[in-house]
């Protein structure tokens, strides 16, 4: 960006922003030789307005000196997965200001003997700040990108928007690796971090989260980090997560990440003819990035992310030590990148799923625990695709040792399971427990249909034994005394796709409107009539009557639309919005399908009953 509004933007070689001159001040950014800001020097009519920055071996920022006279230096906390600031002090070692953090971020700030406690939104933004009288003191309302529409009370607060330091010197986010000036919703720094090149946005060398701050964080200032599903928030994720039991998890991905990255850094370095200054660095810088990415390795939803990351940055590595002839170094790079995907890919593609040994499966004996299923026992399933239920064969178990759990609670009770494992939700048809969310309705044996409460991730220290089994035919069986349908997870790749049934979706596309359909005429009680290009569900007014509601759910095509859609009228007159008026405007009564169309129809139907 050279300009915008009134100001003019100027870089560096290294796309480093060195200066911002608009109509009342002209801006001077110095950076030292890891592209780190170390000044920044704002002439205006009234002065100069002089801030300096000092960091770390790491790259942490550990001091702040503003106008060459006011000193700051930060205690920062390394045993995290993010550094974070404990202490503010000043230039004689005098305490400024003290941090209680949690794996939220700052809950507690202690400046001068006063007290503040933290809350946070969603996205992990301080919204209030409350004394030890449980008193709100201060309020923060912000864009989209972190500016600040209002505020209320006084009290000197840099945790701001998504927790993190903002630094009023000078108007810009501190992100560790980079600062983020929110005026712009851009980095000042560009991004070392190539991107991805199927996901265009992440090409942009200064672009915040994306350019998609509602869903996306970046904590690392690196890359973002964006939601399963525009449903879930980032906090909704995080506090989903045992942390008493992560912790120890987390340091052993850390140090082994550690340990690897610093072998391959510093072979890397002395097959490609380095000097022993190169070596060291290669360690150095090795051992770093290893501890930093080692704890996201674990995440199932990360990994695809580092495979992609690791299988472009390897080939260009490759390339670029061939190209130098440097052939020695470029086979073991090759080799280094293969190990590396071997084990990352066991997390992506490996979907063998399974519950805990006290699961009860529905069998012809009634219901057993799954640790006592045997090869030729029977177990009662069903097939998603017409309905039918029967007694099917078990053909394999199989056993085997996972370090995190699932737990999917239904109607007050816990489910736990491998978050690879398929459950069936009406309307998207397989989804994998890791994937589930609130509101998912779930399918029983008895046709009912029960919502997901909650869903919690739990990680283990010591590995917990897991069981399964293959059905045969139609690979599905009942799972708690409520029966609910699982999938075997045989003949199923992880994209909702299997043998059997739904081919299902994940977000807000829909390939089975006979599925929807059949969800719509359990829900209501309704009469299901297949029609030439969709289906028709015939429920009961509650307002009385002999005159029915009619929901009818069409295919792609029909009507001239490009994808599913759904209308509901009274005896198949008239159409209804989402209010329950009346209406003859196709775009307020022909609703495309999504996840949420029980929702939609429900309130349709709840209002036209007032």
């Amino acid at each position: 960006m050279l300009t915008e509004g009134e100001s003019k933007y100027s870089y560096d070689d290294n796309g480093n922003l060195i200066s911002k001159t608009g109509p009342d001040e002209t801006t001077i950014y110095e950076y030292d030789y890891e592209n780190r800001l170390i000044l920044s020097k704002t002439t205006t009519i009234q002065g100069i307005n002089r801030v300096e920055y000092t960091y770390d071996v790491f790259g942490n920022r550990v001091q702040k000196v503003i106008d060459e006279v006011n000193v700051i230096n930060y205690v920062v906390d390394l045993n995290t997965l993010y550094a974070r600031v404990l202490e503010e002090r000043d230039a004689d070692g005098n305490l400024i200001a003290a941090y209680v953090h949690s794996d939220m971020g700052v809950i507690l700030q202690s400046r001068n003997g006063v007290k503040s406690y933290y809350h946070y939104d969603g996205l992990g933004s301080t919204r209030l700040l409350t004394d030890e009288t449980q008193s709100i003191t201060d309020t923060y309302t912000y864009d989209a990108f972190g500016n600040i529409i209002s505020s209320t009370g006084n009290t000197v607060n840099e945790f701001l928007f998504t927790g993190e330091q903002y630094d009023a010197n000078i108007g810009f986010y501190y992100l560790r690796a980079r600062y983020m000036d929110p005026s712009v919703g851009r980095f000042i720094t560009a991004d070392p971090f190539g991107g991805f090149m199927f996901e265009p946005l992440s090409l942009h060398k200064y672009l915040y989260a994306n350019a998609d701050p509602v869903n996306k964080i970046d904590p690392s200032g690196y890359f973002s980090i964006q939601e399963l599903a525009t449903t879930q928030t980032i906090q909704g994720i995080i506090s989903s997560v045992n942390w008493k039991c992560i912790g120890t998890t987390i340091l052993r991905n850390a140090l082994k990440g550690l340990v690897r990255g610093m072998i391959f850094g510093g072979i890397d370095a002395w097959l490609g003819g380095g000097t022993i200054e190169d070596i060291v660095n290669g360690i150095l810088s090795g051992g770093i990035t290893g501890f930093l990415l080692g704890p996201l390795a674990m995440i199932n939803r990360l990994r695809p992310v580092f495979i992609a990351f690791g299988l472009g940055s390897g080939i260009k590595g490759v390339y670029d030590s061939i190209k130098n002839g440097e052939y020695d170094q470029a086979a073991f790079r090759a080799t280094f990148v293969i190990l590396t995907l071997w084990e990352l890919k066991k997390g992506v593609w490996d979907k063998r799923a399974c519950f805990t040994e006290e699961t009860l499966v529905l069998t012809e004996d009634g219901y057993k625990q799954i640790k006592d299923i045997q090869e030729e026992d029977f177990v009662y399933s069903e097939n998603v695709e017409t309905g039918e239920k029967g007694l099917k064969k078990v053909a394999k178990v199989f056993v085997r040792e996972v370090h995190k759990l699932i737990h999917v609670y239904v109607d007050g009770e816990e489910i736990n399971t491998t978050d690879t494992h398929p459950f069936w939700v009406e309307g998207k048809g397989w989804i994998e427990a890791g994937e589930l969310k609130t509101g998912d309705v779930l399918r029983l044996y008895t046709g009912e249909l029960k919502t997901v409460e909650k869903v919690e991730i739990e990680v283990f220290d010591r590995p917990v034994k897991v069981y399964n089994f293959e059905v045969e035919d139609w690979h599905t069986y009942y799972v708690t005394e409520q029966g609910v349908l699982v999938h075997n997870a045989k003949n199923y790749d992880g994209n909702g796709n299997t043998g059997v049934g739904n081919r299902g979706t994940r977000s807000t596309g829909f390939t089975n409107t006979q599925n929807a359909s059949q969800s719509v005429a359990k829900q209501f009680n309704g009469k299901l009539t297949e029609l030439k290009n969709g289906y028709k569900v015939e429920i009961p007014n509650p307002a009385g009557g002999n005159k029915p509601i009619v929901v009818r759910i069409m295919n792609e095509g029909s009507g001239g639309r490009t994808q599913p859609y759904f209308r509901v009228s009274i005896d198949g007159k008239g159409s209804y919005t989402l209010d329950g008026l009346l209406s003859s405007d196709r775009a307020l009564t022909h609703i495309d399908m999504t996840d949420s169309f029980l929702e939609q129809i429900t309130k349709i139907i709840n209002n036209i009953g007032r």
